[in-house]
C-alpha cells in the first residue's frame, strides 16, 4: 500500500489542484502569489478580454437576468459570481448598467468576437437557469442572441433543456 504524499504548504496556500495552477502562473509570469491565485481562478477567456469587452458581456447577462422583471436571489448571486469572475469589484456593480433588452442584446452579440460569443452563450444559459426555470421573457432573450450569431431556435431550445437538466 502506497503512502499518500503529505500536502505541502506555501504560506497560507495549500498545494492542491487550484493552487498548482496558481504556482504555475506565479512561476511563469513572475507575479506575486496573490495575483497568481486570482489569475488561476479566472477562466482564460475572461483574462483575454479587455475591460470594455468584459462589461459588454456582463451587460448582456444582466439584461437576461432582469428580462422577466424579477431578480430572484439565486439570479442576484449569479450576478455577484459573474462580476467576481470578470474581475469587476462589487462597488463597481453599477458599471454594468445600462442593462440591454433583447433587441439591443442581439446587436451587441453580433459585435462580439466569435470566441467571446460562444462563451457569452454559455454564461447566458447559466444565468437563465440560475433560478431553476427559464421563463418566456428569458427564452425570448436567448432566442434573440442565438439568432444574432446563427444558432437556430431548435438548437437554442436544446441548449436550454440541457442547461436545465444539468442544473438538476
Amino acid at each position: 500500500m502506497a503512502l499518500a504524499r503529505p500536502m505541502r504548504w506555501e504560506g497560507d496556500l495549500r498545494r492542491d489542484r487550484c493552487s498548482c495552477a496558481a504556482h504555475l502562473i506565479f512561476r511563469a509570469r513572475r507575479v506575486d502569489l496573490a495575483t497568481a491565485v486570482a489569475s488561476a481562478a479566472v477562466p482564460r477567456y475572461v483574462r483575454s478580454m479587455d475591460k470594455e469587452l468584459s462589461h459588454k458581456v456582463c451587460r448582456l447577462i444582466a439584461g437576461l437576468v432582469v428580462s422577466d422583471d424579477d431578480l430572484d436571489s439565486s439570479e442576484d448571486a449569479f450576478i455577484d459570481r459573474m462580476l467576481l469572475k470578470f474581475g469587476i469589484p462589487q462597488d463597481e456593480r453599477d458599471t454594468i448598467f445600462p442593462i440591454v433588452d433583447k433587441t439591443e442584446a442581439k446587436s451587441a452579440m453580433q459585435d462580439l468576437p466569435a470566441d467571446v460569443q460562444q462563451e457569452a452563450v454559455k454564461l447566458l444559459l447559466e444565468a437563465a437557469v440560475a433560478d431553476g426555470k427559464v421563463v418566456t421573457e428569458e427564452r425570448a432573450y436567448l432566442h434573440a442572441v442565438a439568432e444574432a450569431i446563427g444558432i437556430s431556435a431548435g438548437a437554442m431550445n436544446q441548449k436550454i433543456d440541457d442547461a436545465l437538466a444539468k442544473r438538476g
